[in-house]
């Protein structure tokens, strides 16, 4: 655009932020992952998880404008979440890993539309007798491609184990060893209309537990 003169400066400043919090958000994803394979311990403070969705998910449009996949989230964010303690780039990853494995999964699946729907809600666990339930929320990432095999969904959180002919099979591995961290859970299972829902839960702050 500077090359032809343009004088739309506006929108080259604006992609160029986008290019520069790109970077930031790819060197807090590497200096986070490095902390968590050395063991160190996650940087935890109370977040929002809906506002990391919509944060996580707006650095994917580009991606999924190229995969020809519709992003779904605006009528399925629970509005009353209850806050967790987490720590956020760590989150972005789990977020992301699973959003960008669904977009995969569509690119050569037959079905259409290609859409990807995030989904999240409060949840409540009963406790034993006599003591309060656990608070906590929900996620699940669903998508529209071909699903999961019987074997995907027997080996699929192993470390080294990848359907993609070029992956490296640490992707959800790592997710599910976050979550561990923050005494949350990601699990999996195949939709009932087609593709694959990805799901996860956090507990809920100690205020927001009272």
């Amino acid at each position: 655009r500077l090359q032809l003169e343009e004088r739309e400066s506006s929108e080259v400043l604006e992609a160029l932020e986008k290019i520069a919090g790109q970077a930031h958000r790819a060197n807090e994803i590497i200096t986070r992952t490095r902390h968590f394979v050395r063991k160190e311990e996650p940087n935890l403070v109370p977040c929002d998880v809906n506002a990391i969705i919509r944060e996580t998910l707006a650095l994917l449009e580009i991606e999924a404008q190229r995969h020809g996949v519709t992003i779904d989230l605006d009528l399925a964010l629970a509005p009353a979440l209850p806050m967790v303690m987490a720590d956020s780039i760590q989150m972005q990853q789990v977020i992301h890993n699973i959003a960008r494995n669904g977009m995969e999964a569509m690119r050569d699946a037959a079905a259409a539309p290609r859409l990807l729907s995030v989904s999240t809600r409060a949840t409540n666990t009963p406790g034993a007798p006599g003591t309060p339930g656990t608070q906590g929320l929900e996620v699940a990432i669903k998508d529209t491609g071909d699903g999961l095999s019987i074997e995907a969904r027997a080996h699929l959180f192993e470390p080294f184990y990848s359907s993609k002919p070029q992956g490296v099979g640490m992707g959800l591995s790592i997710c599910r060893n976050i979550l561990d961290s923050h005494g949350g859970r990601l699990w999996a299972r195949p939709d009932q209309e087609g593709g694959a829902v990805f799901c996860f839960s956090l507990p809920a702050t100690e205020n927001d537990r009272e």
